[in-house]
């Protein structure tokens, strides 16, 4: 998990409001101090402290209060919970120092999990064209730089020159997203198709078929960024640009890439991006129609 993923859930945490009370080994406010872990839940280092508080009494009730008649017991109980608290908010001060916050005009880049160098020197060189082709265009007029990489996998954050631009490159991830979902159903049925045992001539039938129906999709797909982001031109050497970028990002996702907004942005514009914890559900949010100029 990336440092700055850590600091946004835990900057989610009223540290004040969530504070367990203790009086005479009795401790209060319990109910607010769950809400606290429940977010701290989502980071992995967490895990073993939580694991050992969930086993504790604080999580035997459903009161707000919890009553000890063992005043030794309760003051340790306090303790070893309030360490947890302590532990996220040192966390989350270290973070905001080692690792400022992002613009929101930031595209956070995972890259696939390669070890061989020119491979991933390769993915890099792909995420560059693909977003070049896009935010070069004179309708976006932008650029796309690098700001810093970040501990936790391959991440890349990438200073994108407007939300013009943040918005096309959200639109080509979509795109490129349910591109990779269609290459998977194609494979899916590929596979099956070998299984019946087809003629020759039959399997280059269905291949070039299926074949058909990616391209039928990519195109659809350009039609739609182009129509939306580029003042819907005609121009040919355009859609083949920016073809050839989904082409790219939906290669490079089908390698585990990701395209993210940056974690402060509005939720709008994260709703703008895919979720890749759910490609397999992601659809095309254009009607699929054919234009015929480009497809020709």
């Amino acid at each position: 998990m990336r440092v700055r993923e850590i600091a946004y859930y835990i900057d989610q945490i009223d540290f004040k409001e969530c504070i367990l009370t203790l009086r005479n080994g009795d401790i209060g406010n319990i109910n607010n101090y769950k809400k606290a872990v429940a977010i701290l839940e989502n980071i992995p280092i967490f895990k073993n402290d939580i694991k050992a508080i969930l086993e504790d009494d604080l999580y035997s009730t459903a009161q707000d209060n919890l009553v000890y008649s063992n005043m030794a017991s309760g003051q340790t109980i306090y303790r070893k919970s309030m360490t947890l608290l302590d532990k996220a908010s040192l966390l989350l001060q270290l973070s905001n120092e080692l690792y400022p916050p992002l613009s929101e005009n930031t595209i956070s880049i995972k890259l696939p999990n390669i070890k061989d160098m020119k491979l991933l020197y390769q993915a890099i060189k792909s995420f560059e064209q693909s977003f070049s082709f896009l935010v070069t265009d004179e309708a976006i007029n932008s650029t796309i730089v690098i700001e810093n990489w970040e501990h936790g996998s391959f991440w890349l954050n990438l200073y994108a020159g407007s939300f013009l631009a943040v918005s096309v490159i959200s639109s080509a991830a979509w795109s490129a997203a349910v591109v990779a979902n269609k290459y998977q159903e194609v494979k899916i049925h590929e596979q099956y198709a070998k299984t019946l045992e087809l003629k020759n001539e039959e399997m280059l039938a269905f291949t070039q078929a299926q074949k058909k129906l990616i391209d039928v999709l990519v195109n659809n797909e350009t039609r739609a960024i182009i129509d939306k982001h580029m003042n819907a031109s005609e121009d040919q050497e355009r859609f083949e640009r920016v073809k050839r970028s989904i082409e790219m990002l939906a290669e490079l996702i089908r390698q585990g890439a990701e395209v993210n907004p940056a974690l402060s942005a509005p939720e709008d514009v994260k709703n703008l991006f895919p979720d890749y914890s759910k490609l397999e559900q992601i659809t095309s949010k254009i009607p699929q129609i054919e234009h015929k100029k480009n497809e020709e």
